[in-house]
């Protein structure tokens, strides 16, 4: 199973990359809108891990992507923007898990254990 976590901040791709491999997970990361779209067109993913804050937009312009293409990938939103406007868009848009950061690592394990 592979994941692609979309985060513009390095450090959260490290750590999230190094407990999703305790799960026997491949990952991949992004750290741009750009780049996230571009790996999206050429890969399937099973699960794909947003932040909603990065340097080149928002994580809902790749959320959108990911439902316009019909893309089966489970989608987590990691964000520090989560205030009741964000996670009812998040809902709208059926994004499988929401949250919140920072984040404890077993919140990380449990969502990706659900959504896959």
């Amino acid at each position: 199973m592979n994941v692609l976590i979309i985060d513009d901040e390095l450090e959260i791709c490290i750590l999230l990359q190094k407990i999703l491999e305790t799960q026997k997970l491949i990952c991949e990361t992004a750290n741009s809108v750009c780049e996230a779209k571009k790996k999206i067109e050429h890969k399937e993913y099973n699960a794909i891990i947003v932040d909603l804050h990065l340097s080149d937009g928002s994580g809902f312009d790749i959320i959108k992507t990911i439902k316009n293409r019909k893309i089966n990938s489970k989608i987590i939103i990691v964000s520090a923007y989560d205030s009741r406007a964000e996670k009812e868009k998040a809902k709208k848009l059926k994004v499988d898990h929401f949250i919140s950061k920072p984040f404890k690592r077993q919140q990380i394990i449990e969502a990706i254990k659900t959504a896959l």
